[in-house]
């Protein structure tokens, strides 16, 4: 049984010189509440921290340091539209089954690797399919 709000679509593997084959994803789609909540988190905690590491020399650096890192993840928070839950395809070189569990932040495109092959396939949603109905 399927989640609340939990989508799944349908997704491309690509791999240069091999036919394209079609992966299904599992995306959970994110309010702007959410992603503003879990960014605000991440850069309050940076600027915390900051003055607590800023007592370690060289200070200056360290504060910095803490407040550019709050900065970033709280950006990647923010970028996070569609979380993955989970993505299961062949891959297009191998054929052998890809598969991602646990949750990522969804790129689109993206790279999945093959267990078997090794190799990187390139993975793309069409934007139609990640509108929320």
């Amino acid at each position: 049984m399927q989640s609340p709000g939990v989508l799944e679509v349908l997704g491309t593997l690509r791999i240069f010189g091999h036919d394209d084959t079609v992966a299904r994803l599992v995306v959970l789609p994110r309010t702007m509440a959410w992603r503003g909540l879990r960014a605000g988190g991440r850069l309050l905690a940076g600027l915390v921290a900051a003055p607590v590491v800023a007592l370690i020399p060289p200070h200056a650096a360290w504060a910095m340091a803490a407040v550019i890192a709050g900065l970033v993840l709280g950006g990647r928070k923010w970028a996070e539209r569609f979380t993955l839950l989970s993505l299961e395809g062949p891959c297009p070189r191998c054929g052998s089954t890809i598969r991602v569990a646990g949750s990522t932040r969804l790129k689109n495109p993206d790279t999945v690797d093959c267990e078997a092959c090794h190799h990187g396939s390139k993975l793309t949603v069409p934007q139609e399919s990640l509108a929320r109905p």
